[in-house]
């Protein structure tokens, strides 16, 4: 871990150099946060609330342990996510390939440019590329049109696997939005990438919950990035505050679970049923299964993320420092000369640039509170939402 606090320490020291007092106080100036103080009181608050049930929750995950492991049923961090994958598939026996049939690509995308055209009066038209436009002939471009604004944008949507392509689900940017000096406005760009099958001889592509999820998550990035209307394109879109970024895209996995929304496109891809609604209820109870300590696991991400970039020098190794906060915050116990696998997803972004931004998927998914009611009752919103206002 030398390597990792020589770069705390260098950042720290570039930090001072500008006038800041640690990395943490530059890192988070423009953001809804502004500072390190209110991203602890945040922290601490959302924890004290998530507390109790993060409690019950790590006990349902013991029973289930000692029931499939009795010699060793001890709680440890790895367990976390495999046992509570099996709590929801005991409780609400979620099996993927039931949803599939009602979840095939093409209705996936005709329920989007619905819910575009109802809450934005926009909708999606794909357009043919040209020679060399595109890096993969399955790669489609769609116009994005407001009904009274006319054309906003370009989504590259690369949705297919294929060899050598990155496995994940991201949205990018190939150009911002921006007003340009003769008054027009340079029209943004983006790519959504995804991993998805490609279809068959017997069915279409189709998407599990998880990748339908995904589908509108990301959309809502683009959706972001497209109706940005800024001067500067360095600014535009998902190019916002760092706490805001994940706003639009939860809302978006919000919608993907509201049978209001689903009701409208998925069908059975052979027979045209609609997705019953006892289904979709059942997929969604799944979700807030162990729901605090997901969260509380996100918590425990953003203090250390907080801590790294603080107050330096450190007053202890980084490695104890992670011991520390962990059982602190997160409640399991810290293994020696191990690291979690979950755990790379806040030291990573210490390489990257985007520090200081760990707390961002907690406080986004709080704001989604004022309209939905996903997490309650984990606990009060508006104690928590007022630390930002």
């Amino acid at each position: 871990m030398s390597r990792l606090e020589e770069l705390l320490a260098s950042r720290n020291s570039l930090a001072q150099l500008v006038g800041y007092e640690t990395f943490a106080h530059r890192a988070l100036q423009g953001t809804m946060a502004r500072n390190p103080e209110t991203v602890r009181r945040f922290l601490d608050l959302l924890s004290d609330q998530l507390s109790k049930r993060t409690q019950k929750d790590f006990e349902m995950m013991t029973k289930m342990k000692m029931k499939l492991n009795p010699q060793n049923s001890k709680l440890m961090p790895w367990d976390h996510p495999y046992y509570s994958g099996v709590l929801r598939a005991e409780r609400y026996n979620i099996d993927p390939g039931l949803y599939c049939p009602f979840f095939s690509l093409g209705a996936c995308m005709e329920g989007l440019n619905s819910l575009f055209s109802q809450l934005l009066g926009i909708s999606l038209y794909a357009e043919q590329t040209q020679r060399g436009e595109v890096w993969s002939e399955d790669v489609r471009k769609l116009a994005v049109v407001h009904e009274t604004e006319g054309l906003l944008g370009y989504i590259y949507c690369d949705f297919f696997q294929r060899p050598d392509k990155p496995h994940q689900d991201c949205h990018f940017t190939v150009r911002g939005g921006r007003r340009k000096e003769n008054g027009e406005y340079q029209l943004p760009v983006v790519v959504l990438m995804l991993s998805l099958p490609h279809s068959t001889r017997g069915a279409p592509t189709l998407l599990s919950p998880g990748m339908m999820e995904n589908l509108f998550h990301e959309m809502g990035h683009a959706m972001h990035s497209m109706l940005g209307r800024t001067r500067y394109q360095h600014v535009t879109g998902t190019r916002c505050p760092t706490d805001f970024a994940e706003v639009p895209s939860i809302l978006m996995e919000y919608f993907a679970n509201d049978y209001r929304v689903v009701n409208q496109f998925a069908r059975h891809y052979k027979t045209g049923q609609p997705l019953p609604k006892t289904m979709v209820s059942r997929l969604c109870e799944s979700k807030k299964v162990c729901a605090a300590a997901d969260m509380q696991l996100q918590v425990f991400y953003a203090a250390l993320d907080q801590i790294y970039h603080g107050k330096h020098p450190l007053k202890k190794s980084t490695t104890e420092i992670l011991k520390e906060t962990q059982e602190k915050v997160y409640g399991l116990p810290y293994v020696p000369n191990t690291v979690s696998r979950n755990i790379l997803t806040v030291l990573i972004p210490l390489f990257l640039p985007a520090p200081c931004t760990a707390h961002s998927h907690a406080y986004c998914c709080i704001v989604m509170l004022k309209e939905f009611s996903f997490f309650q009752p984990l606990y009060s919103e508006s104690k928590v939402l007022e630390i930002f206002s």
